[in-house]
């Protein structure tokens, strides 16, 4: 009897993983492609790709230095990559079809306090709980 239920547990819980990991696998892949695609460099802001190249060769120059007293530039320079990778970041998400729609849809969100940002969250979050 025991094993029986176990059973009839592992069947109903295996179809529903099946069928809603799809679901979710498939949303998933919508969302991402939506806050990736297009990816297009020329629709930066000027010289922030310049600028991410200029600080990778100075990194690089610091690190073949071999010089001890160049950890503490470098580390200093590895911060301001990360903040100006994440920068990058940004303003392809702003650029995405998902920040196209996050800004379409900031004058509705913005009395709530919330910016396009929040607004692409918004969109990205209703096929999350809808499957």
């Amino acid at each position: 009897m025991f094993r029986v239920v176990l059973h009839r547990m592992w069947e109903r819980g295996w179809d529903f993983v099946q069928r809603a990991g799809t679901l979710i696998l498939a949303v998933t892949i919508l969302v991402w492609a939506a806050a990736y695609y297009p990816r297009d460099p020329s629709r930066l802001p000027p010289g922030l790709l310049t600028d991410r190249a200029l600080l990778e060769g100075q990194i690089a120059q610091l690190r073949h230095s071999g010089d001890r007293r160049g950890r503490k530039p470098a580390c200093r320079l590895q911060y301001r990559k990360a903040a100006m990778e994440a920068s990058l970041e940004g303003a392809y998400l702003r650029e995405s079809i998902l920040g196209h729609m996050g800004r379409w849809i900031e004058p509705v969100v913005r009395p709530l306090g919330w910016d396009w940002k929040i607004g692409c969250a918004v969109i990205a979050s209703l096929p999350a709980r809808e499957s």
